[in-house]
């Protein structure tokens, strides 16, 4: 059954290949560059010829387009422990994903920094912010002020995912650049690394692995003898951040974001620097990969619930709704402006935008339950 749901799926979308292989732990991430030595042991071309794509976070202070006409821009929204929790440059919380409590942690300053990602680790909550610094909560609405500790007093985690006993961090320093970090409580980060030729995107837990997307450089020389440099979408598997799996997206560049749920995973990222157009790419196993064009330049958000894939494409250009068939509907919420955020849980859609928040039950019929009054 399983081998013939992979086949239809193969079918249902524009595939680069189909292997139904499963390949065992064979790929070694190479993490031999200690976090902050990227200088000496990076092994990334030079003047620009990789052109990496935009990892940094949509809820950047220097982002003119975010917290546009006075509405705050929410950037992220998760699920744990009965709670709905928002988070951007206000923190919203929600029981139900009707009624929304807005908690104001920082009133004295209308120019605050924003929360990035939010997760829940050891019974609290943990929103990290985009100047470094975190909120941590074991009584919402209550937050403090944090930090965390890491190698580099500059280092802001802009992608997070937590399991049962382990957290993993992608991290960015201006002095060092780009890294992973585990962590055991989302505050002190350890074996922090810089993977050499491997730019990872997102994180996610699909309550067995963490999955990664990551884009991979590689050389060649030609005949000439002049060095080429080729970039290769992967999908990192990892059980404990050491161990690792790699997998061919078939696409040329990376995955900017992933969802799971219901053993379905989903990701989009951009077709190329200039087009607009993304890629919409769908597993079942995590190796075996189809993809299908989205017109729509940059894709912000991604949300799955195995049935229904939610894309929210940047520029207000709204949302759009895929089935399991490949069949793409646009779909417009009055009121919801400029969507950062998506995920599906507790049976519901949630979409969080600037100064603005809706639900829907399949990701074509939308309700909006919060709206900022634009102070």
């Amino acid at each position: 059954m399983k081998k013939l749901l992979q086949i239809a799926l193969c079918a249902a979308f524009v595939m680069s290949g189909c292997d139904f292989e499963p390949t065992g732990w064979d790929f070694q991430l190479d993490l031999g560059c200690p976090y902050g030595d990227m200088a000496y042991c990076d092994d990334w071309p030079d003047n620009g010829v990789w052109d990496p794509p935009d990892t940094t976070s949509h809820n950047d202070p220097n982002d003119t387009t975010a917290g546009t006409q006075g509405y705050p821009s929410l950037g992220d929204v998760m699920w744990a422990e009965s709670l709905f929790v928002v988070v951007g440059q206000k923190i919203l919380t929600s029981k139900d994903g009707r009624s929304f409590l807005v908690n104001e942690w920082n009133q004295e300053n209308q120019t605050w920094p924003t929360v990035e990602r939010v997760i829940h680790k050891a019974n609290r909550y943990i929103a990290y912010l985009n100047n470094g610094r975190v909120l941590t909560s074991d009584s919402v609405p209550v937050w403090h002020r944090d930090r965390i500790n890491g190698p580099l007093d500059d280092m802001r985690i802009f992608n997070v995912a937590s399991s049962g006993s382990l957290c993993l961090g992608l991290v960015y320093s201006p002095t060092a650049g780009y890294g992973l970090c585990r962590s055991s409580d989302g505050i002190s980060w350890t074996g922090c690394q810089a993977p050499r030729s491997v730019w990872m995107q997102d994180v996610i837990f699909d309550g067995k692995y963490f999955v990664i997307s990551a884009e991979s450089l590689s050389t060649s020389v030609d005949a000439q003898g002049n060095k080429q440099y080729v970039t290769v979408g992967v999908v990192l598997t990892t059980p404990d951040g050491e161990h690792y799996r790699s997998t061919p997206t078939g696409r040329m560049y990376g995955l900017s974001r992933l969802s799971w749920a219901n053993g379905f995973y989903a990701g989009v990222g951009r077709t190329d620097s200039a087009s607009a157009v993304y890629d919409l790419v769908v597993s079942e196993d995590r190796l075996t990969w189809s993809q299908l064009a989205i017109a729509g330049r940059e894709a912000r958000a991604i949300a799955t619930d195995g049935i229904h894939i939610v894309v929210a494409l940047g520029l207000d250009q709204g949302l759009v709704h895929i089935d399991r068939q490949g069949l793409v509907t646009p779909v417009t919420v009055a009121g919801l402006k400029q969507v950062n955020a998506l995920v599906y849980a507790h049976g519901q859609f949630i979409a969080a935008g600037n100064g603005a928040v809706a639900t829907s039950p399949d990701g074509l019929n939308w309700t909006l339950v919060w709206q900022s009054g634009g102070a």
